[in-house]
């Protein structure tokens, strides 16, 4: 990317930073020179993500973070706040596309065929998860009267989907949310808005080709013989207008541009970054 920002007094704290776009959004405000804290339930990978960060010269640290849990992310906000003494952008990235520890996402509509307890698991990763990184993290940014606040969603907040209900469902309710901090967070002047991924080839696809070998995906994926080419097939075959996929890389931009001056009069706004489907 052409782009470049300057962060290199600033702090950025990502949940979910340990693969796919999280880390990618890591990477990116370590290479516009910020300090980065990767919070995830991975410290592995987290500390993986750290350490390249920290080869591209800023400091980073990741820590321990259960979005499931208060507990965690308060000790999480401990670490950050003695290890980089504030926080400048909160990026809340984490969130899950089905449920943990199932290989494939079973259902099949009707909707009553999807399991309550389904619901309730992605609504506590993807929205309740949010609430919990928003209270553990928020107070700093309003208490400085500064800061940036982003959350990813998804597109599929801003569309129906019979396959996936609680996924949708919980991703509209998130961007609602993030419209309420924002209108609470104005008079702090702290900024708070919304990434929508759309097509981006990342972990939480690894699994693509087998779900879409479900009847009820019809035929337009019969040809597919890996999860990235299901992934571009969805891409074109939905409508986008640039009709490919996104990147990690160009995806991260966004969040880039939400926390620099050039966006300081947006707040309560949603930016899908999808090559033009929800329009």
């Amino acid at each position: 990317m052409n782009v470049k920002y300057d962060f290199s007094d600033k702090t950025a704290v990502v949940t979910g930073a340990a693969s796919g776009i999280g880390e990618g959004i890591a990477l990116a405000f370590a290479e516009s020179g910020a300090s980065v804290a990767i919070l995830d339930i991975n410290m592995e990978k987290g500390q993986e993500t750290a350490a390249a960060c920290e080869k591209l010269g800023v400091k980073a640290k990741a820590f321990l973070a259960d979005i499931t849990s208060e507990e965690s992310l308060q000790s999480a906000r401990e670490g950050v706040l003695e290890t980089f003494g504030t926080v400048d952008f909160l990026i809340s990235h984490a969130g899950v596309a089905k449920v943990p520890g199932l290989k494939t996402n079973p259902f099949t509509p009707p909707i009553k065929n999807l399991p309550l307890e389904h619901w309730e698991i992605l609504m506590d990763y993807n929205l309740f998860g949010a609430v919990r990184v928003t209270n553990a993290f928020l107070d700093i940014l309003k208490d400085k009267k500064d800061g940036k606040v982003v959350y990813t969603a998804s597109v599929a907040g801003l569309k129906a989907g019979s396959k996936k209900p609680h996924y949708h469902a919980a991703k509209s309710a998130l961007i609602n949310f993030a419209k309420s901090v924002a209108q609470e967070c104005g008079p702090f002047n702290v900024n708070v808005n919304v990434v929508n991924p759309g097509w981006v080839y990342t972990p939480i696809y690894e699994n693509l080709i087998d779900v879409v070998k479900n009847p009820a995906w019809g035929d337009a994926y019969k040809d597919c013989k890996t999860s990235q080419e299901a992934l571009d097939v969805m891409a074109k075959s939905l409508g986008t207008f640039l009709q490919r996929s996104q990147s990690v890389e160009s995806t991260a931009q966004a969040y880039l541009w939400l926390c620099s001056d050039g966006a300081r009069e947006l707040t309560g706004q949603t930016i899908n970054v999808d090559s033009g489907w929800i329009v």
